[in-house]
């Protein structure tokens, strides 16, 4: 896993801190100057540099999909879009963590072998206030169960209860 990196350093300007960054840290963003350094305005208001106007908006409104930019675009044309060009943070934020392995193991039929998987506490509780939810998988023709849960406590019982379910 990759060590986290300082991309750069904010000065204080007229009230407001701006992003002061090496040109190498964001391909995406252009120079306009031979410096090697350039500030990230997001009004256009700019010192040495400038981003473009369609990574620009890409960042503005989170950075979004090409596609929904793309369908903003047709809603509001002051908003442009570039479908080549490709934002490394957006593909930083998205590789969470490493594959898993192959499995070698796989069943021969109907409930042989089954995954289990608790997940929670979730951030906002279901209408009902459950908090976490266990997922089942079943490895033959992966059908997947999920039973909701409000406390961790309740995943004894659940697997227990599932267990007798598919033994009748």
């Amino acid at each position: 896993m990759k060590c986290p990196q300082m991309i750069g350093l904010g000065e204080l300007v007229n009230g407001l801190y701006r992003l002061k960054v090496q040109a190498t840290t964001f391909p995406a963003i252009h120079s306009v100057s031979s410096s090697s350094n350039f500030f990230i305005s997001c009004n256009n208001v700019v010192s040495e540099t400038y981003i473009p106007m369609s990574a620009l908006w890409h960042l503005r409104l989170g950075h979004l999909s090409n596609d929904r930019l793309y369908h903003m675009t047709s809603l509001y044309p002051s908003i442009s879009c570039d479908n080549k060009s490709v934002c490394d943070i957006c593909h930083f934020a998205k590789q969470r963590k490493f594959p898993f392995n192959i499995s070698l193991s796989h069943a021969t039929s109907k409930f042989k072998l089954l995954h289990f998987d608790t997940w929670g506490p979730l951030s906002i509780c279901s209408v009902h206030g459950h908090k976490y939810f266990l997922t089942i998988v079943d490895d033959f023709n992966r059908y997947v169960w999920i039973i909701l849960l409000k406390a961790k406590l309740e995943v004894s019982q659940h697997v227990q209860n599932f267990i007798t379910m598919i033994e009748n």
